[in-house]
């Protein structure tokens, strides 16, 4: 009976996958990668010693913090967990987060000491995932980071570094939640660190996103995507697989800003970090919270990044639809309180001397008829800034 029933939800899953794949333009998966993708999901499922439930339905289980699933990457069956990281006092003078407040995390105090929140995984978050991510493989093969650094179908407006050695990078971002009306359609505001000197291209990226593909929803969320062979056959976002460490007891992966800027009114804003510290680990921070980080042994070429982009970036699988709103939704021209801003752009160079971001940057913008990037130097208390986004819709060919 119960062989029954599984092989009834196998074929459920399948049915439902095929329709709802083909209304949304991903790839249909096969019987065979569905059962690979039921093994992974008890792989990254462990148990719990407490579960949480938040107001919008996401469920977060309390894992051990020795036993979470990014133990199971087969580089890290040794790894021992780092708690927070390791940086000389005179490094964390320089690396010190801003003061600004932002509202995020687990009820009730979050995780026991010794547990981490571990987003729980469902089966559909598991096939939307790797459907989405299918679809973006040839997004760094054979392709300069600097030259063509997103994908097809992503539409970016970023500015990036001049070809360097960097152990780092923070932004103070301005949060926003763009109408993101077709799944799988995402929008987000991030930074990104690349290493593609030589081999596959290794990428961090970190920011927040609107994605219902993966969360189910249209809110604004924290998310940390990474890579060790440009998307071919390793990384992924947050915790769908093996990689990420959670290290931070109420703010995991997957997090809700529960508040975001509206137009012409109260603003939110968070620091988002990523650098390399001592050991050689990539940590993640949000205004003076570590998260968690990305074991540097996970990567094949990560010792430094040696390009750095700040920026939005939009996502639509079918170029015939409308693409989704970036930043706010309004042009980076409408200025503060109305246009997504990133300010107080960092690098941090490999003796971790922290230092204004470089103004002879690239700027890059896909398609100037939906998004944009307004430049503003370094001035002013906000020092290294600009603006950026859009209202999307059907944008204008540029041949």
């Amino acid at each position: 009976m119960a062989k029954a029933f599984k092989a009834l939800l196998v074929k459920t899953v399948l049915v439902w996958f095929y329709i709802s794949t083909v209304q949304g333009g991903a790839r249909i998966l096969s019987r065979d990668k569905i059962l690979e993708l039921k093994k992974q999901l008890k792989s990254l499922n462990k148990p719990a010693v407490k579960t949480i439930k938040t107001e919008n339905g996401d469920i977060f289980d309390c894992v051990d913090i020795q036993k979470q699933p990014a133990l199971d990457h087969p580089l890290l069956k040794n790894h021992i967990v780092q708690t927070k990281p390791t940086f000389s006092q005179t490094e964390k003078a320089t690396i010190s987060s801003s003061k600004t407040r932002v509202v995020i995390g687990l009820p009730g105090g979050g995780c026991p000491e010794g547990t981490v929140p571990i987003k729980r995984v469902l089966m559909e978050d598991l096939i939307r995932a790797h459907s989405v991510v299918g679809l973006q493989k040839k997004e760094f093969l054979n392709q300069s980071s600097r030259e063509v650094p997103y994908p097809s179908n992503h539409l970016s407006a970023h500015i990036a570094t001049r070809p360097g050695h960097f152990y780092g990078a923070n932004a103070v971002i301005n949060i926003w939640e763009p109408q993101v009306l077709i799944n799988p359609q995402d929008s987000s505001a991030q930074i990104r660190l690349i290493n593609s000197a030589q081999g596959p291209v290794n990428v961090i990226e970190a920011g927040w996103i609107v994605n219902p593909a993966f969360f189910n929803d249209s809110r604004v969320r924290l998310f940390g995507f990474w890579t060790a062979d440009g998307n071919e056959k390793t990384g992924c976002f947050n915790n769908l697989c093996q990689g990420f460490v959670q290290s931070h007891r109420w703010i995991p992966l997957g997090s809700q800003f529960l508040a975001h800027s509206t137009y012409g009114g109260k603003q939110t804003e968070a620091k988002f970090s990523i650098k390399l510290d001592l050991i050689k680990n990539w940590w993640l921070f949000l205004n003076d919270w570590a998260i968690g980080y990305w074991p540097l042994n996970i990567f094949t070429q990560m010792g430094s990044a040696d390009t750095i982009m700040w920026g939005g970036v939009a996502y639509n699988p079918n170029s015939a639809a409308s693409m989704p709103e970036m930043g706010s939704g309004h042009w980076p021209s409408e200025g503060r309180r109305k246009a997504c801003y990133m300010r107080n752009l960092h690098v941090l160079t490999p003796d971790y001397n922290l230092q204004d971001a470089p103004t002879d940057v690239h700027i890059h913008i896909d398609q100037p008829s939906c998004y944009s990037l307004a430049d503003h130097g370094n001035r002013g208390p906000w020092r290294r800034h600009f603006y950026l986004g859009g209202p999307g819709g059907q944008c204008a060919s540029e041949g």
